[in-house]
C-alpha cells in the first residue's frame, strides 16, 4: 500500500534551493572563465597571425609575372613599379603599382593583381599605333586617339606615314598632340578603319599628307593619290572613294592603273542631273584619272579586240 511521504519543511526546502544556486552559480563562473581564456587564446592567435602577415618574410613579394607587354621588356616593366625589397604581399597597394607602370607612355592600360602568396601579375596593354610621324628617330608614332609616343621597333603590321604633322619640342609623350592637322589625320584614320563594307576593296594606305593649306591627300601602296581636301564628312568621303575604285575596276582600270581619285567633292552624292546612275563615279561624287600608260596601252590594244 503506496504511503505519501510527509511535506518537506519548507527552511529545509530552502536551504536545498539556495546550495543548488549556488553550486549553479560556481559552475557558471567555471565556464565563463574558460570561455574567457579561450577568447583570449584567440585573440592572440589572431594578432600573431596579422602580425606574421604583415611582417614576416614568409609574405614578402618574391615574383612579378608580366604578361601583354610588346615592346616592353619584363625587366622594363618591373622596374617601373619600384617595388621595395621586401615588399608585404598583402600590405602593397595595387593601385600605386599600376600608377607608375601607367607613367610609361607606351602603356595604355595596365592591371595588377594578387596571385598566388608572393606572386603579384602585371598585365598591360601597350598602345597601338595607327600611323607614324616622319623618319626621325626615335620613332614616333599616334594611337587611335591621337596619343604621341615612340617605339623602339616598328610594328609588325606596317602604318601610314604622316607628312606635314610636325612634333613641337614641347610635345609630351603618352598625351594627345595638340597641332594643326594631328586630330584630322587621326580621324581619317578611323573613317578608314570604321568604313568598310564586306565587298569593299582594300585600300592599303602608305602615306597621309597634310598640306600647308589644311587639305589632305591619302597615297595607297599602288601609289594612287586620293584627294580627300579639307578633313570634313571624312566617314562619307572613304565611302566614296571605296565604290569610285569598284566603279574603276568594273571599266578595267585596277588600283594600280589609277593615277589618282578625286573625293574632295561629295554634293554630288544626292544627284545628279547629267547620269541618273547611282554607281556612276559623278554620281558618286568622285572621279579618278588613269594613268597616262594605261589609257595608251588600251588605244593600242582596241582595234585587235
Amino acid at each position: 500500500m503506496y504511503t505519501p511521504m510527509p511535506p518537506m519543511n519548507p527552511e529545509v526546502a530552502r536551504l536545498r534551493r539556495q546550495a543548488a544556486q549556488r553550486k549553479y552559480m560556481k559552475g557558471l563562473r567555471y565556464v565563463r572563465c574558460l570561455w574567457g581564456v579561450a577568447g583570449l587564446l584567440l585573440i592572440i592567435l589572431l594578432v600573431e597571425v596579422a602580425v606574421a602577415m604583415c611582417f614576416s618574410p614568409r609574405f614578402w613579394v618574391y615574383r612579378l609575372e608580366v604578361t601583354g607587354n610588346e615592346t616592353l621588356t619584363n625587366a622594363e616593366l618591373i622596374r617601373l613599379t619600384r617595388l621595395p625589397a621586401k615588399s608585404n604581399y598583402f600590405r602593397t597597394s595595387l593601385h600605386e603599382l599600376a600608377k607608375r607602370v601607367l607613367q610609361e607612355p607606351r602603356v595604355q592600360r595596365v592591371a595588377v593583381r594578387r596571385l598566388n602568396v608572393g606572386v603579384l601579375g602585371i598585365e598591360v596593354a601597350e598602345r597601338q599605333p595607327v600611323c607614324r610621324l616622319g623618319h626621325t628617330l626615335p620613332l614616333t608614332y599616334l594611337d587611335a586617339e591621337g596619343n604621341l609616343f615612340i617605339r623602339p621597333i616598328p610594328p609588325t603590321v606596317p602604318v601610314p606615314e604622316v607628312e606635314g604633322v610636325q612634333v613641337p619640342p614641347d610635345g609630351k609623350l603618352g598625351k594627345q598632340l595638340k597641332v594643326p592637322g594631328a586630330s584630322a589625320v587621326v580621324n581619317c584614320l578611323a573613317a578608314y578603319r570604321n568604313n568598310k563594307e564586306p565587298d569593299d576593296p582594300e585600300l592599303m594606305i602608305s602615306r597621309l599628307v597634310m598640306t600647308p593649306e589644311g587639305k589632305l591627300i591619302m597615297v595607297v601602296t599602288q601609289g594612287t593619290r586620293i584627294y580627300l581636301g579639307d578633313p570634313t564628312d571624312l566617314e562619307r568621303k572613304m565611302w566614296v572613294v571605296r565604290k569610285t575604285v569598284q566603279e574603276a575596276q568594273k571599266k578595267g582600270f585596277p588600283l594600280e592603273n589609277i593615277d589618282y581619285i578625286d573625293a574632295k567633292v561629295i554634293e554630288r552624292l544626292t544627284s545628279s542631273d547629267d547620269n541618273k546612275d547611282p554607281n556612276h563615279p559623278m554620281s558618286l561624287g568622285a572621279v579618278f584619272k588613269p594613268r597616262v600608260d594605261t589609257l595608251e596601252t588600251q588605244q593600242t590594244e582596241a582595234p585587235s579586240q
